[in-house]
This record gives structure tokens, C-alpha cells and sequence, in this order.
């Protein structure tokens, strides 16, 4: 009886999934530090980017699990190490979020240092 070999001895899949999950933890923080910052700025507002934000994380987490089920689906049931990857679709989310979000920090520091 042989044994069949591991599909990915050093774990790639699961790193994956930890680095999105480390992701949407940055999220959670940005929005976190929104609550405490844009208040100033935006007074009751403030709370809208901070909701996105912390949507965008719960988003991002659910997309990051449906994702690496199914790398971890592909690898075991492929007979070769070369599977297709998955779609781009949440790194370019991220993407358009990530510069999203410096654009509107940089709003909010050119509104800040014109009022000052």
C-alpha cells in the first residue's frame, strides 16, 4: 500500500488564507483608527468609511475562505502540483479598496491642513 504524498509539503494554500485573514485584520484596524480620527472631519460621517471599512473586512474573510476551499479542493483531488490558480477578483477588490481609502486619507489631510 503506498502512501500518497502531501499535495503542498510547505503549505501554501494555508499561508494564503493566513494572509488574507491578516488583511482583513488591517481593515478592521483602519476602520477602528477612522472612528477615532475622522470625527474631527466629518463629525457623524465618520461613521460610514468606518462601517465600509469593517464590511470590507467580513467581505474580505468570506471571499478568503471560499477561495482557499477551493485551492484545497483542487490540490487534492489533482494527481499533478499544477492546478489553475483562482481568480483575481479579491486581490483587485483589495487593490481598488486599498487605493480607495489613500485617497480619501489624503482628502481628509489636505481638508485638515486647510482649515488649519
Amino acid at each position: 500500500m503506498t502512501q500518497r504524498q502531501l499535495f503542498d509539503p510547505g503549505l501554501q494554500p494555508e499561508r494564503t488564507a493566513l494572509a488574507w485573514r491578516r488583511t482583513a485584520l488591517a481593515l478592521v484596524v483602519a476602520a477602528l483608527v477612522a472612528v477615532r480620527i475622522l470625527p474631527e472631519v466629518l463629525g457623524a460621517w465618520a461613521v460610514l468609511p468606518a462601517g465600509l471599512g469593517l464590511v470590507a473586512a467580513v467581505a474580505v474573510l468570506v471571499a478568503a475562505h471560499r477561495r482557499h476551499r477551493v485551492v484545497h479542493r483542487t490540490l487534492l483531488r489533482s494527481d499533478t502540483d499544477r492546478v489553475p490558480l483562482p481568480s483575481g477578483r479579491l486581490p483587485l477588490a483589495v487593490t481598488v479598496l486599498a487605493v480607495a481609502g489613500a485617497v480619501a486619507a489624503a482628502a481628509v489631510v489636505v481638508t485638515t491642513a486647510a482649515h488649519h
